[in-house]
């Protein structure tokens, strides 16, 4: 028998580590994913495909939020949709918040609740994510639904539902909690579940060669899985930022393809996004497909250097990432052939 209110299942995703958690002080807020980043994504993907069946991928409107969700979403095979309201707060709310106790059950009863006065900044986060959060349910009532979004928001949400405001909530990069709203009430499955980051390590240690991709239509490719391999040791040699984009091929290259200023650009095999960077003031909008999560970081901190926002990187073959016919009014392919 039927339940007349079947339940609704939130599957709230941390985004991959990303350019800023590795180095806030001098990356962009909106930045978007690290090498680790990139193979995390990759990680709780397959982790996913393997327990859910969704109705739907969403994603908060920042980078690093929506380059998780594409990869997640591809190894889905649906659609990625961007919800508004869900991002993480720009300004920090901590100093706001009564994380301090003299004992440890000191907040056992603890009923402090944030307003405009005492905690502005948290307030109006909290204001915002509950009006995000409102809509995502109404459309999505009794459904299952991964949610790609921030740690503070994550943390947010379930102090909110669970009215504990003095606890400070950790979630991993790319890790998972799972919520469900059944029979009038709140059900914590699990927070912050990361057994599928088992055995990544962090790009910084000694290099081992890149684990092939997971469950990605060209994930039993050899040649591929070469091609990416080899292109880890090109990136563990680049400097830490591309050169200025002086170089005089670059500049003749943006010459001969004449773009217009409404032009759409796809790079196959982006590498370092040296060329979809030098693109980028001359068009509307560039996106960079590399199969190396590696270069991807050092396209990804080349865009971030150099303000290009209308560049945005994608982790995978680009013949299988669905791309409509017609997308694209350029489409460049720079140093391939041989593979």
């Amino acid at each position: 028998m039927h339940s007349p209110h079947p339940a609704t299942h939130l599957l709230l995703v941390r985004h991959g580590q990303s350019l800023q958690n590795s180095n806030a002080a001098l990356e962009d807020y909106n930045s978007g994913l690290t090498e680790l980043g990139w193979r995390q994504a990759r990680a709780v993907a397959e982790w996913l495909a393997k327990r859910y069946r969704p109705d739907a991928v969403l994603v908060s409107t920042l980078t690093r939020a929506q380059q998780t969700g594409e990869v997640i979403a591809e190894r889905f095979g649906v659609g990625l949709k961007l919800h508004e309201g869900i991002e993480e707060a720009e300004q920090s709310y901590w100093a706001e918040m009564p994380f301090s106790h003299e004992t440890p059950l000191a907040a056992w009863d603890d009923v402090w609740q944030p307003d405009p006065q005492t905690s502005p900044r948290y307030f109006a986060f909290r204001t915002r994510l509950q009006a995000g959060l409102s809509r995502l349910l109404a459309d999505y009532a009794g459904k299952t639904i991964i949610v790609v979004t921030h740690g503070g928001v994550i943390g947010t949400i379930l102090r909110s539902l669970f009215g504990g405001h003095h606890l400070s909530v950790f979630t991993e990069n790319s890790g998972v909690t799972h919520l469900t709203w059944e029979g009038h009430h709140w059900r914590l499955e699990y927070h912050n579940s990361t057994v599928h980051l088992d055995g990544l390590r962090p790009a910084a240690e000694p290099a081992t060669p890149e684990p092939r991709p997971l469950a990605a239509p060209w994930a039993e490719d050899r040649q591929s899985e070469i091609v990416v391999r080899h292109y880890q040791t090109v990136a563990a040699a680049l400097p830490a930022l591309p050169p200025a984009l002086s170089d005089r091929d670059l500049r003749e290259l943006v010459r001969m393809a004449a773009p217009a200023d409404n032009d759409r650009v796809l790079d196959a095999g982006t590498g370092a996004g040296a060329i979809a960077v030098a693109f980028a003031p001359h068009v509307a909008s560039v996106l960079g497909v590399d199969l190396s999560a590696a270069m991807l970081e050092h396209a990804e901190r080349s865009r971030s250097a150099r303000g290009a926002t209308n560049v945005r990187f994608r982790l995978g073959e680009v013949g299988s990432l669905g791309l409509p016919e017609g997308s694209f009014e350029i489409i460049i392919c720079h140093d391939l052939l041989h593979y």
